[in-house]
């Protein structure tokens, strides 16, 4: 399941091996019944599907299937911990991004972000003890530096003002925090801190086969940008 670790999966297949096919059909099918209630109108095309096929020339044993079940119910997965300061904001997630076997082995692929440091270490650690007590290996690959808001920010002021200059007839922009990985905190990080905005083109479907941009709004960040630099 999954193709990328910072995006939510959009489907995922597995092949069981049971005692009894049709038993098992039946369970899948009730899973269904009870799951599909309960999901919101943007979650209502999901559908879990079962049928036979051949059997497979190599399965897991039931130690690996026991460790591996233990992982995908305890990881650290979805929203973890909404900021304190600024109500509504997500402070910490992680997302279980890809599940897959290859070369005898099953990986798996996580997702990690915060923009408080500490809590980044502690989800860390509870990666860490999980590994330890199922017996699966822990690999860190990088880490995405926390990005804090800055309320007071001046690059941020100047930017309004800039607005005001290429647009004079828009309403003053909208500022928000959102909760994403973004190249900012790893600029700042080697920067040794400093002050930062996001900034960008309007793009909808983000990370999916129905991601869009807007070239009109390209050209308009284009202006904002060298009227911004200039200032």
């Amino acid at each position: 399941g999954g193709n990328m670790r910072n995006a939510i999966p959009r489907e995922a297949t597995a092949i069981l091996s049971v005692f009894d096919r049709e038993k098992a059909i039946e369970k899948v099918k009730a899973l269904g019944a009870q799951v599909y209630p309960l999901l919101e109108k943007e979650d209502r095309g999901l559908k879990i599907r079962a049928a036979k096929c051949a059997k497979p020339q190599r399965m897991m044993t039931l130690k690996d299937t026991s460790a591996v079940l233990s992982l995908l119910a305890l990881v650290p997965n979805g929203v973890l911990g909404m900021s304190a300061s600024k109500k509504g904001l997500v402070e910490s997630s992680s997302n279980l991004g890809v599940a897959r076997t290859e070369n005898g082995k099953c990986v798996f692929s996580v997702y990690s972000r915060s923009s408080v440091e500490s809590e980044m270490d502690r989800i860390y650690l509870k990666m860490q003890r999980l590994a330890k007590v199922t017996g699966l290996e822990m690999i860190f690959l990088d880490r995405c530096p926390g990005w804090a808001f800055n309320p007071d920010s001046k690059l941020q002021k100047d930017y309004i003002a800039a607005c005001k200059k290429v647009l004079p007839d828009c309403p003053d922009p909208h500022i928000a925090a959102i909760h994403a990985g973004l190249e900012c905190g790893i600029i700042l990080e080697k920067m040794g801190g400093g002050d930062a905005i996001s900034i960008g083109p309007n793009m909808a479907n983000i990370h999916t086969p129905d991601e869009t941009l807007d070239l009109r709004s390209v050209e308009r960040t284009y202006k904002l940008l060298r009227t911004l630099v200039a200032m």
